[in-house]
């Protein structure tokens, strides 16, 4: 129907002598619709980041925020008992729970940062503020996790430490007191002139150094199980202390290039500003130019007008 129209508008429009642009105005139609349905297809397939990923980034990156403030308090507990250096009552069951929930904590929080920065890096939003904020965000995460990992690895050093001076100072005393139960146990029993007013006395004597005697491999037996445990919880400090490492060179590693793109972001935009204000000085340029071009065109055409004016008054 349109397009008989439009050749029946175009013939009468020849007889009439005008110009008949139907044709070519159908064919702008088309193309425009053509243009404002073409990108429904690409948004469809990947939407546009909108609050909604903003509000699960933002509510993430506080339960992290919750979970490091809450390992801060462990680890600052941690390092109190870690400062212990008696012999007696020594803390290592609760250190070494503290060490195992401290420790695991900061895997979850590492794994849950690493997500958080994926979903950041998956719902860019092409606004360079707004990115830049994101990458902000975690980067200080990172950053927090990264101390409280070198906290940590200084508390487990001062306390292996400590564990250490504690079995070198338990060593010296066990040394200086075998000798000298040795001794007495040896004059005990080259000195009988000394109890032989009583038979009875020597027997009862020699039942006591029996039983001391009978005694010191039971003594010896726990000592030795007591410096395998404390061997075993130094070498598991040590193990912990090298994961801990670890942990916090591939930290250190992420916030170097967190980093490094908050640096190209600043850069950009840095880039940026130099070209606009570039652009803004060729403008300026530009218009002293026109000025100055307009004031000779402004001259040729009065000189034009007066030599035209004479010219004709020539002829008259």
């Amino acid at each position: 129907m349109s397009l008989s129209y439009g050749a029946g508008s175009r013939t009468s429009a020849m007889h009439c002598g005008a110009v008949d642009r139907t044709d070519e105005f159908f064919a702008t139609a088309d193309s425009f619709r053509k243009q404002g349905s073409a990108p429904q297809t690409p948004a469809a397939a990947a939407p546009l980041p909108g609050p909604a990923s903003a509000v699960q980034f933002n509510t993430a990156a506080t339960q992290v925020s919750r979970m490091i403030n809450n390992t801060t308090a462990k680890l600052e507990n941690l390092a109190r008992i870690a400062q212990t250096r008696t012999l007696f009552n020594d803390p290592g069951e609760q250190i070494a729970q503290l060490t195992s929930v401290i420790k695991a904590d900061l895997g979850t929080i590492s794994n849950e940062i690493d997500l958080l920065s994926r979903f950041g890096a998956e719902h860019q939003t092409g606004n360079r503020h707004v990115d830049s904020h994101t990458n902000g965000i975690i980067k200080d995460l990172q950053s927090r996790v990264a101390e409280q990992t070198r906290q940590f690895h200084d508390v487990l050093k001062i306390r292996s430490a400590n564990m250490k001076e504690q079995d070198s100072r338990k060593e010296r005393y066990t040394k200086r007191a075998a000798p000298s139960a040795s001794t007495s146990s040896h004059g005990l029993r080259h000195r009988p002139d000394m109890f032989q007013e009583s038979a009875s006395a020597s027997t009862a004597i020699d039942i006591d150094l029996e039983q001391q005697q009978a005694l010191l491999p039971q003594a010896s037996s726990g000592a030795d199980a007591y410096l395998d445990s404390r061997a075993s919880a130094i070498s598991t400090i040590e193990t912990t202390m090298q994961e801990l490492g670890e942990m916090y060179q591939r930290l250190a590693v992420l916030v170097a290039g967190q980093g490094e793109q908050l640096e190209r972001i600043d850069d950009n935009i840095g880039r940026t500003l130099d070209n606009t204000s570039a652009a803004h000085e060729q403008l300026e340029i530009y218009w002293q130019r026109m000025k100055s071009n307009r004031g000779l065109i402004i001259k040729v055409f009065l000189a034009l007008i007066i030599f035209a004016i004479i010219f004709i008054g020539v002829i008259a």
